[in-house]
């Protein structure tokens, strides 16, 4: 009896959302969910002679430019204070990563963050950043790792019910493809 009334709850969502099985998010509607859901708040990395400030300003995402592959591209502003050569710049880096569904948090995740290019400007810079890159990469990927970059709507009746039988993500271009069967 359980068993029908989850295929009748699962029947009736998939019904609400045009006969499909699987529900998709835009590109844009996944940058506008970052921009307004995860936060942006500068943080400090100390070591003895460097005191890194980085914060997080414009993403942009691209999906399926490869196979469940979303390209994260983010614009930092980094100002370095050290006794030698006390500096200030912004810094683009471009991340991939493995987009993942955590069913327990109803929420999609990413995975796998690997660095694909980071340019400083000023361009001069990109030799003196080189020596904080550790660090500034370390606070992204621990950044975009950490945070939810999209959860389904709790409060719209058929995404809560869906969030609850997701199996899985696919990306595909321009789309991120929540599944929900097997």
């Amino acid at each position: 009896m359980r068993r029908f009334k989850q295929a009748l709850i699962i029947t009736i969502a998939i019904l609400a959302q045009g006969c499909a099985s699987k529900y998709s998010v835009s590109e844009g509607e996944l940058e506008g969910y970052i921009q307004e859901h995860v936060g942006y708040e500068t943080k400090t990395v100390s070591t003895p002679v460097f005191r890194t400030e980085v914060s997080l300003n414009d993403i942009s995402v691209t999906l399926g430019h490869k196979q469940d592959t979303m390209k994260v591209s983010a614009q930092s502003k980094i100002k370095v204070s050290n006794p030698l050569f006390p500096l200030s710049a912004s810094v683009f880096v471009e991340f991939e990563a493995k987009p993942y569904y955590n069913a327990e948090q109803q929420a999609l995740y990413l995975r796998e963050l690997q660095l694909v290019s980071m340019k400083s400007d000023p361009p001069q810079l990109n030799e003196a950043l080189s020596y904080i890159t550790p660090q500034t990469i370390q606070f992204l990927r621990y950044f975009l790792e950490s945070q939810p970059v999209y959860r389904l709507d709790q409060k719209q009746w058929s995404q809560a019910v869906l969030a609850k039988f997701t199996k899985g993500v696919e990306v595909t271009p321009g789309y991120i493809n929540f599944s929900f069967t097997d």
